[in-house]
């Protein structure tokens, strides 16, 4: 927690560990870390970010009992629900320890941004009375046909 005595305020990062959403939220860390904010990415022990790659960001592993597992396009959303379930309880012991940390030295953590998959992230900063935001990498055109296809459900068109 070194890195976080130079800079006022934190934003604690918390993304999946899917390429996709991981890449987005490192690169939204590192505008957030030249604009003055101390940066801190709390990960999933399964399939880490490269902590080189970001030398000024503070990176704190969450135990999520995946040791071992295989993912596959097949078993995706097992793993985010294991994610989900496992990574609470220790988002929530680093999160009181940080907060605590950085009120003893005058610092605060100003809010968590987490990637839209991780919603145990919601219940943590609520409880805590942190302010967060999600962060939603998709692409245009996911959005687009999420919208289309509740229009078609409302129109009974389609299951």
């Amino acid at each position: 927690m070194e890195q976080c005595r130079t800079r006022k305020h934190t934003v604690v990062l918390v993304p999946p560990p899917l390429q996709g959403h991981m890449t987005p939220m490192l690169q939204l860390g590192s505008i957030l870390y030249s604009k003055g904010f101390s940066i801190v990415v709390a990960h999933s022990e399964f399939r880490p970010p490269d902590p080189l790659n970001h030398p000024g960001f503070i990176f704190h592993a969450l135990s999520d009992n995946l040791s071992g597992y295989q993912a596959s396009i097949n078993n995706l959303l097992d793993l985010i629900s294991a994610i989900n379930s496992n990574c609470r309880a220790p988002l929530q012991d680093y999160m009181v320890q940080l907060m605590e940390d950085q009120k003893l030295q005058g610092y605060q953590v100003s809010c968590m941004i987490y990637d839209a998959l991780l919603f145990f992230v919601d219940s943590v900063s609520t409880h805590l009375k942190i302010p967060s935001i999600i962060l939603r990498p998709n692409m245009a055109a996911y959005m687009l046909s999420c919208h289309c296809i509740c229009q078609l459900q409302a129109e009974n068109r389609i299951p």
